[in-house]
């Protein structure tokens, strides 16, 4: 058996409106939560552009996030820690 693994996760929208993905894995929670944060900064950069997709700063979300999406509510990340189990 070994340790965790810590998933990033994207989400966007409210309610029954609300998407959730796996953007991907880190075999530690520092090197997951690093990489969230480098995902919410290259969000943060989309500014009033958020919606035109042909943009260089959405290009580099997409090269971190190829599941990206995100709404009026914006787009979060967070690092979510997946205990490993024995495989059947």
């Amino acid at each position: 058996m070994t340790g965790p693994i810590f998933l990033v996760v994207g989400t966007c929208g409210e309610y029954s409106d609300r998407s959730e993905w796996h953007v991907c894995w880190f075999p530690t929670k520092e090197q997951a939560k690093s990489y969230a944060q480098k995902c919410r900064d290259a969000d943060t950069k989309l500014g009033p552009n958020r919606y035109d997709s042909n943009t260089v700063a959405a290009s580099m979300i997409r090269r971190l996030d190829p599941s990206w999406s995100t709404d009026y509510t914006g787009t979060q990340y967070s690092v979510v820690e997946v205990p490993a189990g024995d495989a059947a």
